[in-house]
């Protein structure tokens, strides 16, 4: 995808972060959640995927000792199904293996289906379920993934790259 670009989140790209959490989510983020994240929290990475400036998707996670703990993964409606959230979530996982993690793990909606897809896609395996977890009402399927210093875990991730950069050589 021509001038997609990844970068860590900063104040000037929460504006239109939490225009993509509405669009996204039935309950978001205020912007000091945001803020405090990104600026005070020395845990937190969060990611923003860029095109012309303008932002696609974002990610975010607390990385703490040998563990990843996603928070939260959006691509915009209109942008789904082209590999943005794939290339997002690489970066992403890229920052846990970098710092040095071995495990991470997540929610998600048991009905967003092509979330959990992706998060399989990246090793995750389903290993609980959250009850009420969603605003007092719904499930949270709880989902983990190992070994990611592991030598099997960067041809997983080589695998998922090769993915997106052998579509981008083709004419």
């Amino acid at each position: 995808m021509n001038g997609l670009t990844f970068e860590k989140m900063t104040r000037q790209h929460i504006p239109e972060v939490q225009a993509l959490e509405r669009a996204c989510f039935d309950n978001t983020w205020p912007e000091d959640a945001f803020l405090n994240e990104i600026e005070r929290n020395g845990a937190a990475c969060y990611l923003v995927a860029l095109q012309g400036g303008q932002v696609l998707g974002y990610a975010g996670a607390w990385l703490i000792l040998d563990e990843m703990h996603i928070t939260s993964v959006a691509v915009r409606p209109e942008s789904r199904g082209k590999g943005i959230g794939k290339r997002l979530f690489w970066h992403l996982m890229q920052e846990a293996v970098d710092h040095g993690c071995e495990w991470s793990g997540l929610e998600v909606r048991p009905t967003s289906q092509p979330a959990i897809a992706l998060y399989e896609a990246f090793g995750f395996t389903r290993v609980g379920v959250r009850k009420r977890y969603y605003d007092g009402k719904d499930d949270a399927l709880v989902m983990w993934v190992g070994g990611l210093q592991a030598s099997e875990y960067a041809r997983r991730m080589e695998a998922l790259r090769s993915t997106w950069e052998s579509a981008e050589v083709r004419p």
